[in-house]
C-alpha cells in the first residue's frame, strides 16, 4: 500500500489536468523494451536512433507520463522517446526507485528467468504468487515495474469511467515483454466491483513501434462506460500475447470479484450457476448451469460444489495423509504413482461422509423426483491447468439412491487415479489448488440420442451443422460401439442438405433397477433415427446454444417422450483458429511464427506415434503439405483433409487416430455412392507418380551449367510442387488399411477351419496386384549374381553393373538420408548372392506374379467367395501395391533431383548436405539462413501441417512440443516401464509363415544395415527398399509397425523368409545379440537368451 500511496501522490496533478480537458477519452499504454544494445548492455547508436524515432511517432497523442526501471539502457530509451516527441508534450519520467520499490534479489532473477523459459503465462503467474508469498521481502518486487503500472492503468480506467470528457491518455514504459500479462492481471484483481473489465474485443498487429511486428492493439470494454481503446507497443523477448491469455486474465478477474452467493454453500441447482462458476462447480457443472439459465432444455440437476470435497477432506483428517502419500511419488517411476493412487482412493472411499453433506445431497436428490441419476465428476483446477485434467475424471450412470453417496465419493477419489496423479506431477501442478465438484443429473430414458457440432468439424464450414443420431443411450455412440446416422444442415436457411442412414443392429438402454443393457433392434435398426422435422427442431436448439456462447459447440443430446434434452455442451477446440499468419505456398514461403499455439495438441485428440524413416527437412516439409491441404485433398478424394500431423526431426510421425477414423468414414461414404471410387483414386495416384518419375529423370540427366539462377529455381519449384502433389496420397491407403484387413479376416473366418489355414489364406489374398520398383531391383541384382556365378569374373558383367546402378542406385537413399549405392557395394552384394542359389531365387521371383494370381483364385474358390468379396480382394491387392509405390516414387524422385540441389548449393556457397536441411521457400527466395543456424535447427525441429500450411519450430520450442506429444500418445510411462519388464514372448502379426532362430540385429535406418550378417534376425520399426541388402542376408524380419500394405510383408513373401510385423515394441524389448526364435507359423517371437546389458 505504501507504493500505491506514493503513486497516488505523484499522479494527483495529472488527474486534474485530464479532467479539465475535452471529450473522447482513449487510453494508450505503450510498453517499450530498450533499443538495440551493445555487448556491455548500453544502447548502440542504432538503439538510440530507434528510441528517438519512436518518440516522433507520438504525434497526435497526449502522452503524459513515462516509466522505466533504473537499468541505464531502459531509462535512456524512455528519455530518448520523450526527447523525440513533438514539442509541447507533457511527458515526464519516473523510475521505480522514486516509487519506493526495493531492488530484486538474485534468487528472484534466477527463478523468474526459469519461468520465462517455460512460457509467457508461467512467468506472470509465478511472479504474482511469489509476491503474495513474500509480501514484505525484497524479492516480492519484479525486476520491472509491473505492479506500479498496474496501479497507474487501474487509476486511468476508473478515472475515465467517471468522466464525461477527457483526452487521450498515454503511458510509456520501459519493460520486459513478459510483464503485460502480470500487469493486466493486477488491474483485474484491483478493479472495484461494477468497474470490472467484461471483455476484450479485438487483438491485432499494428505498425509504429520500435519493432512493428511486435506491436499490439486491442479494444477493451468497461461496465457502463462504453468502449475504451488500449494500445500496447512491444520490443524485446519473443513472447506471445494472444486471446487465450487475455481470456484467462478476464476469467481470473471474474473469479476474484464473484459475489458471496456461493460462500458457505455445499450444493447449488443448475439454475443458480453460470459459466463463471468453473472454479467451484467445474467445467461440466458451470456449463450445465449456463445452459439452464439460457433457457436450453437441460435435464434437471444440481452440483455438489468443490467446497463439499474440501470439507470432507478437512473433517476426515485426510489432507495431511494425502500430502504425505503424494510426497513419496516419483512420477518417473510408475509403480510409485500406482501405489499412491491405490492408497489415496481407498482412504477417500472408506471414510464416512460428513452428516451435513450427506443430508444435503439426499435432500436435493429427492427434489429431482427421479429414481435414476447420472453422477459425474467435474474438475475445478485453474484455467492454466485445466487441459491436464481433461478426460481424467469419472462418471457413473444409472445411479440409484442406494449407490448415490458411494458414487459421489468415487468421483472425489477419481481426482487421484494413476493417470491424474501422473499429469499433476508432469504438468507441475503439485502445489496448485485442485479440487473436484460432482454433477448429479436426472437420467434421461433416451429413445434416441447422439452428438452434434454447431460447425462442421471436418469441412469447418461455419454455415453447416452436423448431427449424429442413434437409438438408445448416447454412450454407444461416444464409445464407438455403433455407427450412427449423420445429418448435415445448412444453418442460415435451416435446410437439410445431407442424410446418411446406417443400420444399427442393437442399442443400449437403461435398466429400471440401474445399469444398462443391449437390446437387438431388428427391423427398426434399419430405419432413420430422426425425422426431418426432428432434425430441424434439434438444429434450432444447437443454433441457440452457439449464439448464447458466441463460439462453435460440441453438444451431447438425448430425446425422451418426444422432447430433446442437452446433456453436455463444450467448445469445439479442434477448429482452426483464424490467424493472420500468411498461407504457406511456394510464392510466400513457410511461416516460422514466434507464436507456437498452432503446436498445441487439440483437446480430445488421440495422437499416436508412428516410427517412420528419418528424413531431411526439405522433403519432410513436403509430406504434410501434400496431405493437409484441404483444396488439394478435396480435389483428389472429394472431401477435406482431416489430418493435422506432427513430424519430428528424428523418425516419429504423430498422427491423430480420430483423423484416420474420419477419413475412413468419409471414404466409405464415397465408396457406397460410387463403386469405382477407389479405382479412380488408385489410377490418379499412378498417373501422378509416373509423371513425377519422368520429370525427375529429366532432372537427373540434365546439364545445369548453362542454366541461369532463375531457370534453376524454376526447375526446383516445379519439382517440389510435383513431390508435394504425390505426398497427398501418403495417408489415404493407411486410413483404409484397417478396413481392408478386418473385412478380409472376417470373411475368411467364416469359411476356414483353423487359425493356421486362415493366416495362410490371408497372406495369399493380400499379395500386391502389381510389382514395385524393389521387385525389379531384386530381379536385376539376381541376374548379375547368376552371371557372376557362371563366368566367375566381373569384367564380363561390368557394363551391366553400370546399367544396374543407373536405374537402381537411388534405392540406397530414403527421403534424403543415406547415400546412393556405389559400385563397390553392389559388387559385394553380387558376390554374396552368387553363393545363395541365385538361379533358383531368380526363377521363383520371375514366376511369383503369375503364381500369386493363381493362388488367389484358388483360395477364393475354397472360400466360396461372392462377387463383393472378390471385388474387395482386387482393390486390396491394388492398394497393397500403391502403398509401396507412392513412397518409392516420392523418395526416388527426390534422389533423382540431388544433382539439382547440389548445383543450387554450389552457387550459394553451401555444402550439398546443408541445402537438404533448408525449407523450400528459403531456396526459392534465395534467402538461406546462416550455416550454423541450419546445422543447429536440423538436429531438433518439429513441423506440423494444418490445412495446406506448414509450421515449424526449432530448438527448445520443438523439445517442449515433442514432450507434449509423448504425453498425449501415452508413451512416457509406457516406454519406461516396458524397458523394465522381462518378456519371454512377443506376439505379432504373421506376414509370411516360417520358422527360424538367430541373433537379433536392430536396424533403425540405412546407416546400420551393415550390422546384419548372414542368418541374423533383422529387427526394425519398419523396412523400406534401402534395407534390401540387409534383408538379403537376414533369415527373418520382425517389425514394430505393419499391416497388409507394408514393405516388410511384401518383401518377405518375395524372399520367402519368415516375417512377423506389428509387434509394437520389438525395437524396445529386443537388443542386439539377443538369441530369438521367430515362429511365423504362430506369429510369436520367443526370446531364448538375452544378452547381458552393460
Amino acid at each position: 500500500m505504501e507504493n500505491q500511496t506514493q503513486f497516488n501522490r505523484l499522479n494527483q496533478t495529472h488527474e486534474n489536468e485530464i479532467i479539465d480537458k475535452g471529450k473522447n477519452v482513449q487510453i494508450h499504454l505503450i510498453f517499450l523494451r530498450h533499443g538495440d544494445k551493445d555487448k556491455d548492455g548500453s544502447l548502440t547508436e542504432e538503439g538510440k536512433k530507434e528510441a528517438t524515432d519512436f518518440g516522433e511517432k507520438l504525434e497526435g497523442k497526449d502522452a503524459i507520463k513515462g516509466y522505466s526501471s533504473p537499468v541505464p539502457r531502459a531509462l535512456e530509451t524512455v528519455e530518448r522517446v520523450i526527447a523525440g516527441a513533438p514539442h509541447g508534450k507533457k511527458l515526464t519520467t519516473r523510475i521505480r526507485t522514486e516509487l519506493g520499490i526495493r531492488p530484486c534479489s538474485k534468487d528472484f532473477f534466477k527463478k523468474f528467468r526459469e519461468k520465462e523459459n517455460e512460457g509467457f503465462g508461467e512467468a506472470a503467474e509465478w511472479y504474482l504468487s511469489y509476491g503474495e508469498q513474500k509480501p514484505d521481502a525484497e524479492t516480492s518486487s519484479p525486476h520491472e515495474i509491473a505492479e506500479d503500472l498496474a496501479f497507474a492503468l487501474d487509476r486511468f480506467i476508473r478515472m475515465s469511467d467517471r468522466l464525461n470528457s477527457g483526452s487521450n491518455i498515454d503511458l510509456v514504459n520501459g519493460t520486459h515483454q513478459s510483464m503485460p500479462e502480470a500487469l493486466l492481471k493486477e488491474i483485474m484483481v484491483r478493479e472495484k466491483e461494477g468497474k470490472k473489465i467484461v471483455g476484450f474485443e479485438k487483438l491485432e498487429e499494428i505498425g509504429g513501434a520500435l519493432q512493428p511486428t511486435e506491436s499490439m492493439e486491442f479494444l477493451i470494454k468497461t461496465d457502463g462506460s462504453g468502449e475504451k481503446e488500449l494500445k500496447l507497443y512491444f520490443r524485446g523477448h519473443e513472447y506471445d500475447l494472444d486471446m487465450n491469455i487475455i481470456n484467462k486474465l478476464v476469467g481470473a478477474y471474474r473469479k476474484r470479484t464473484k459475489k458471496t452467493r456461493i460462500m458457505n454453500k455445499l450444493i447449488l441447482p443448475f439454475q443458480e450457476l453460470t459459466i463463471n462458476d468453473v472454479n467451484c462447480a467445474g467445467g461440466k457443472g458451470a456449463s450445465l448451469g449456463e445452459l439452464a439459465k439460457a433457457g436450453v432444455p437441460v435435464p434437471d440437476g444440481f452440483v455438489l460444489l468443490s467446497s463439499a470435497f474440501d470439507q470432507f477432506l478437512k473433517d476426515t483428517d485426510l489432507i495431511q495423509e494425502i500430502e504425505a502419500i503424494l510426497s513419496g511419488v516419483n512420477h518417473k517411476k510408475i509403480h510409485t504413482v500406482e501405489n499412491a493412487s491405490e492408497k489415496i482412493q481407498f482412504l477417500i472411499i472408506s471414510r464416512e461422509m460428513p452428516e451435513n453433506i450427506k443430508i444435503e445431497i439426499l435432500k436435493f436428490y429427492k427434489k429431482l423426483d427421479n429414481k435414476l441419476v447420472a453422477v459425474r465428476s467435474s474438475a475445478t483446477s485453474e484455467d492454466s491447468a485445466s487441459a491436464a485434467w481433461a478426460g481424467q475424471l469419472e462418471s457413473y450412470l444409472n445411479t440409484t439412491e442406494e449407490t448415490l453417496l458411494e458414487n459421489v465419493k468415487k468421483c472425489w477419489a477419481s481426482l487421484f487415479t494413476p493417470r491424474a496423479i501422473f499429469y499433476r506431477f508432469e504438468k507441475r501442478l503439485r502445489r496448485d489448488k485442485i479440487s473436484v465438484a460432482v454433477v448429479v443429473q436426472k437420467m434421461i430414458d433416451a429413445e434416441e440420442s447422439g452428438i452434434a457440432f454447431s460447425v462442421h468439424p471436418v469441412t469447418q464450414d461455419e454455415n453447416q451443422i452436423i448431427i449424429e443420431a442413434g437409438f438408445g443411450l448416447g454412450e454407444a455412440i461416444v464409445s464407438g460401439s455403433i455407427t450412427p446416422d449423420s445429418y448435415v444442415i445448412e444453418k442460415q436457411r435451416l435446410k437439410i442438405i445431407d442424410i446418411n442412414v446406417n443400420e444399427q443392429k442393437r442399442a443400449l438402454y437403461k435398466k429400471s433397477k440401474g445399469g444398462s443393457a443391449w437390446k437387438n433392434l431388428g427391423e427398426m435398426g434399419k430405419t432413420q433415427v430422426l425425422t426431418e422435422k426432428e432434425i430441424i427442431a434439434l438444429s434450432k436448439i444447437i443454433i441457440k446454444i452457439e449464439n448464447h456462447y458466441g463460439f462453435p459447440c460440441d453438444i451431447e443430446w438425448a430425446k425422451e417422450k418426444g422432447n430433446f434434452y442437452i446433456v453436455q455442451s463444450r467448445p469445439i477446440t479442434t477448429l482452426r483458429m483464424k490467424r493472420k499468419n500468411r498461407k504457406f505456398d511456394l510464392k510466400k514461403g513457410i511461416i516460422v511464427p514466434s507464436n507456437i499455439s498452432i503446436f498445441d495438441i487439440d483437446r480430445g485428440s488421440n495422437y499416436f506415434s508412428v516410427v517412420s524413416r528419418k528424413s531431411v527437412l526439405l522433403i519432410r516439409s513436403c509430406f504434410p503439405w501434400g496431405y493437409c491441404d484441404n483444396n488439394r485433398y478435396k480435389k483428389i478424394f472429394g472431401f477435406p483433409s482431416p489430418h493435422k500431423p506432427f513430424y519430428d526431426s528424428q523418425r516419429n510421425i504423430f498422427v491423430d487416430k480420430g483423423a484416420i477414423v474420419i477419413e475412413r468414414k468419409e471414404a466409405l461414404i464415397k465408396i457406397k455412392r460410387d463403386n469405382n471410387y477407389l479405382y479412380k483414386i488408385a489410377n490418379r495416384c499412378q498417373e501422378d507418380g509416373d509423371s513425377l518419375w519422368r520429370e525427375s529423370l529429366k532432372i537427373k540427366n540434365a546439364d545445369f551449367s548453362k542454366k541461369t539462377d532463375k531457370e534453376l529455381l524454376s526447375i526446383f519449384k516445379k519439382g517440389i510442387e510435383d513431390e508435394i502433389n504425390l505426398c497427398a496420397y501418403l495417408m489415404f491407403p493407411l486410413s483404409l488399411q484397417g478396413f481392408f484387413e478386418e473385412s478380409i479376416k472376417k470373411q475368411i473366418a467364416q469359411n476356414s477351419q483353423d487359425q493356421k489355414t486362415a493366416d495362410y489364406y490371408f497372406q495369399i489374398l493380400t499379395t500386391p496386384a502389381r510389382q514395385n520398383f524393389g521387385y525389379f531391383e531384386q530381379i536385376a541384382i539376381l541376374k548379375l549374381a547368376a552371371a557372376y556365378q557362371r563366368y566367375n569374373n566381373l569384367v564380363s558383367i561390368d557394363k551391366k553393373i553400370y546399367d544396374y546402378l543407373f536405374k537402381f542406385d537411388i534405392l540406397g537413399t530414403k527421403y534424403g538420408t543415406g547415400k546412393m549405392w556405389s559400385k563397390k557395394e553392389i559388387i559385394a552384394r553380387i558376390k554374396y548372392l552368387s553363393k545363395q542359389s541365385p538361379q533358383r531365387k531368380l526363377k521363383y521371383l520371375l514366376n511369383l506374379p503369375g503364381q500369386s494370381d493363381k493362388q488367389v483364385k484358388e483360395v477364393l474358390i475354397k472360400l466360396k467367395a461372392d462377387k463383393d468379396f472378390r471385388e474387395l480382394i482386387r482393390i486390396t491387392r491394388l492398394y497393397v501395391y500403391l502403398r509401396t509405390y507412392r513412397t518409392d516414387i516420392i523418395s526416388g524422385a527426390f534422389a533423382n533431383m540431388f544433382s539439382l540441389f547440389e548445383e543450387i548449393a554450389k552457387r550459394n556457397g553451401l555444402d550439398s548436405n546443408l541445402i537438404l536441411e533448408c525449407l523450400p521457400n528459403e531456396i526459392i527466395d534465395n534467402n538461406f539462413p546462416d550455416k550454423k543456424i541450419i546445422i543447429k535447427r536440423a538436429t531438433t525441429n518439429i513441423i506440423r501441417g494444418v490445412d495446406g500450411k506448414i509450421y515449424c519450430v526449432f530448438g527448445n520450442k520443438a523439445i517442449k512440443v515433442y514432450k507434449k506429444l509423448l504425453i498425449n500418445a501415452k508413451q512416457v510411462a509406457i516406454k519406461k516401464e516396458t524397458k523394465k519388464e522381462n518378456f519371454d514372448e512377443l506376439p505379432g502379426v504373421i506376414a509370411n509363415a516360417g520358422f527360424t532362430r538367430g541373433f537379433v540385429r536392430i536396424v533403425l535406418d540405412n546407416s546400420e544395415i551393415n550390422k546384419v550378417k548372414a542368418g541374423d534376425i533383422l529387427v526394425s520399426s519398419m523396412t523400406t527398399p534401402d534395407f534390401v541388402p540387409a534383408m538379403e542376408k537376414a533369415s527373418a524380419f520382425i517389425t514394430d509397425e505393419g499391416g497388409v500394405l507394408c514393405h516388410a510383408a511384401i518383401i518377405s513373401r518375395e524372399m520367402q523368409k519368415p516375417c512377423i510385423i506389428g509387434t509394437g515394441r520389438a525395437t524396445t524389448v529386443l537388443k542386439d545379440d539377443d538369441l530369438v526364435e521367430v515362429d511365423a507359423n504362430r506369429g510369436i517371437v520367443r526370446i531364448l537368451k538375452k544378452v547381458k546389458q552393460q
